[in-house]
């Protein structure tokens, strides 16, 4: 008999000389049931019809430990799903809703979760008459204050399209658009009788003078504020990327725009790393106009437990049952190793889950489970970015600073047996591939920790809240 699954042979019919009919009949029957004895069976190749969602079995459509920012209009990672730091979102809204025009600084560490808490206070405002863009201007080591003005100048016109306002009776928008963007003047000729005629093009390059562009921002301003009702939302990012020479020439260039950035109708955000705040503080010009800024510290516990669970049911699919793919609980516990970089936790969790999950049974990953399926990997990553032996001084300097994981430059070079300015120099830089995180001053002395991904790297199991 035939081996159940086994691929059977068929006979080429140009594999058997001409016989006559009934013989050549026989033969071919005979040689069918002979194949069919000696086959093997073949194993059966996977192919992308038998390969099932990681997320299906847990009754979801996608990932819930996504790391893209939460924005408005956006059906898988909506604006809805943020939570916490309703404090300073309602701190914000009064002081944007308040008065004509606003100034706001916004930092945090990186990963904190600036841009999905600044694209909640967008929604916010939206609802209250504001006009906003989702996209923010980004401040680069060669911006001027003239490319800064024409940058706003261009996010005022894609928040008109943006909004719909497409009324320009006065051509004044058009004018803006030809003043940043240069234009094309087309010139036709026509000659008597039929013989000759041609069209000509010139083309008039941007016009980008400092004068003429305040004047257009503040008009631009007034005429969007009459449009929208109640201003718009400036969003300007990227300070967290800049060197300290950069950080003093956007000083500079901050101290250079003061009178645009009191322009009524215009509400500025600014967004950078913690420690950004100190650009503002440069020159009294600046000092003056803006206010303390608002540090997004981490998220609480709870609140981490929140966010998963709206994540889950966000992404459930109708009808089937959900079984969380990491319990709330566990993952509040493993979000206490990144202090508060929840992009970093997000992307741990993810990590886990495309090693551990869809292995057996479908089942929440504990907490060993996710530092088992990430540490060797994480380990790889961290000895490539911060070197073979400045790796392994890191790690024996984290199993000496147990259960708090927090050190000095005399902790390091105590540890490692040598001298403080080796120790120091150690430090700087396992700051610069990322390993460590400066924590805090306490006088003269400075407190670092390690990284997130450093401490998964480690093997570290967090502890519970009770311990």
């Amino acid at each position: 008999m035939p081996v159940s699954g086994a691929r059977t042979c068929a006979v080429r019919p140009g594999a058997v000389r001409k016989i006559a009919g009934a013989e050549l009949s026989t033969i071919i029957d005979e040689m069918a049931i002979i194949a069919s004895l000696f086959v093997l069976p073949m194993k059966r190749c996977p192919t992308v019809s038998n390969i099932v969602s990681l997320w299906e079995p847990f009754g979801l459509r996608s990932t819930p430990f996504f790391q893209e920012e939460l924005r408005s209009g956006d059906q898988e990672h909506p604006v809805a799903l943020f939570v916490g730091r309703s404090a300073e979102l309602d701190r914000l809204l009064r002081r944007i809703v308040s008065d004509s025009s606003s100034r706001s600084i916004i930092q945090g560490d990186p990963g904190v979760g600036k841009t999905s808490f600044i694209n909640r206070l967008k929604a916010n405002v939206s609802a209250r008459g504001v006009a906003t863009y989702e996209h923010p201007i980004r401040i680069q080591s060669t911006t001027t204050s003239a490319t800064l003005v024409a940058d706003v100048l261009r996010l005022l016109l894609r928040v008109r399209l943006a909004s719909g306002f497409s009324r320009d009776p006065t051509g004044f928008w058009s004018r803006t658009a030809r003043l940043l963007e240069g234009g094309e003047i087309r010139g036709g000729s026509v000659s008597a009788f039929g013989i000759g005629g041609g069209v000509s093009r010139s083309y008039i390059s941007p016009q980008l003078s400092h004068d003429s562009l305040f004047e257009h921002l503040g008009e631009a301003l007034e005429r969007i504020g009459g449009e929208a009702g109640h201003g718009v939302l400036i969003h300007v990012n990227n300070l967290e990327n800049l060197t300290e020479e950069a950080a003093e020439e956007a000083a500079a260039l901050l101290r250079d725009l003061r009178d645009h950035l009191m322009l009524p109708g215009a509400h500025w955000v600014f967004a950078g790393a913690e420690g950004v705040d100190r650009i503002f503080r440069r020159f009294a010009q600046i000092d003056g106009i803006f206010p303390a800024a608002d540090t997004l510290q981490p998220l609480e516990a709870t609140e981490i437990e929140t966010l998963l669970a709206r994540r889950y049911k966000h992404l459930s699919i109708r009808g089937a049952q959900i079984v969380t793919p990491v319990e709330p609980e566990v993952a509040s516990r493993l979000y206490a190793l990144y202090h508060g970089d929840l992009r970093s936790f997000l992307r741990l969790l993810a990590d886990a889950a495309e090693r551990g999950l869809g292995l057996g049974e479908v089942k929440p990953l504990g907490v060993e489970e996710i530092i088992r399926h990430t540490a060797a990997e994480y380990a790889r990553h961290m000895k490539a970015r911060a070197g073979a032996t400045d790796f392994e001084h890191l790690t024996r300097i984290v199993e000496a600073s147990r259960p708090h994981y927090r050190f000095r430059v005399t902790d390091a070079a105590k540890v490692l047996g040598i001298k403080q300015s080796s120790a120091s120099q150690l430090v700087d830089r396992l700051q610069k591939s990322r390993a460590i995180k400066r924590e805090r001053v306490e006088g003269r002395s400075v407190f670092y920790r390690p990284a997130g991904a450093m401490l998964v790297a480690c093997g570290i199991v967090p502890e519970t809240s009770e311990g």
